[in-house]
């Protein structure tokens, strides 16, 4: 796959007549990428309180499913 993005990139490359980056898989122009990077958000930390509400969640339904 990662050879598949290397021919995509400099297809597109070769096609805009212009440099691209790759930012997440995608080919982008270097102004794209900026903007990208501008506007990415950062994930908020973990809650051990929500993980552990999913866990139970998660076991709850397995009890579920192989109780019929």
């Amino acid at each position: 796959m990662a050879k598949e993005q290397e021919l995509a990139s400099k297809r597109a490359e070769f096609e805009t007549k212009q440099h691209h980056d790759r930012i997440k898989g995608r080919c982008v122009l270097p102004d794209e990428a900026k903007a990208l990077e501008s506007t990415q958000t950062h994930a908020r930390p973990a809650d051990p309180g929500r993980i552990a509400y999913i866990q139970q969640l998660k076991k709850n339904l397995k009890l579920k499913k192989y109780s019929n």
